[in-house]
């Protein structure tokens, strides 16, 4: 696989090669690939604490691509998240984008999409946001480029990552009714 700047994608090992150098701490275990939210949950051999993610990767027909993680039990309306998002009209529309795409902006497969691959983004063409509720919690399970292995990792060092890697985080808060609000993480919600 190569990224669409003909450099090479991050492994599962240079990636956490990489958090050690940036002094996150990680804790990582090893199980069989899951590819779902649902495989997750039966599969699951992490701690129950913290954060469990769904993590979507859309584009627009202008091409904007966006990296979505969320709570892993969260109901999004791409409609509306595109509109809160400031995208409107036929060309605002989000959907999900194409394997290949996937493959040559965050060098991942499908099943392994988290923000840790927002590493194989070093143009910044993916934009990264994040459900506000995940930002509750102390720690985050994530897929660390491969979904053979889930690392468990601060939530306040996923977002030092992000920053690190240039993708300064979108802040969503979802409501019970299917809205959406955006927010930079500059700001605060009232």
């Amino acid at each position: 696989m190569m990224l669409d700047d003909g450099s090479r994608p991050y492994s599962h090992t240079a990636l956490l090669e990489f958090l050690s150098e940036l002094k996150i701490e990680h804790k990582t275990v090893s199980h069989d690939a899951m590819f779902t939210v649902a495989q997750s949950k039966s599969l699951r051999e992490t701690d129950p604490h913290g954060s469990y993610t769904k993590n979507l990767f859309m584009r627009n027909k202008k091409g904007a691509m966006w990296l979505i993680t969320c709570n892993e039990d969260r109901q999004i309306d791409l409609k509306a998240l595109a509109a809160a998002m400031g995208y409107t009209g036929s060309n605002g529309r989000f959907s999900f984008a194409s394997e290949d795409r996937l493959g040559r902006y965050l060098g991942v497969s499908p099943g392994a999409v988290s923000p840790l691959a927002l590493i194989n983004d070093p143009g910044n063409a993916v934009q990264f946001a994040i459900d506000s509720s995940l930002l509750d919690h102390e720690v985050i399970h994530l897929h660390p480029l491969d979904n053979h292995h889930t690392i468990t990792i601060s939530v306040k060092d996923l977002i030092q990552f992000a920053e690190y890697t240039g993708h300064k985080p979108t802040r969503l808060e979802f409501d019970s009714f299917g809205g959406v609000r955006c927010f930079s993480t500059a700001e605060q919600s009232t």
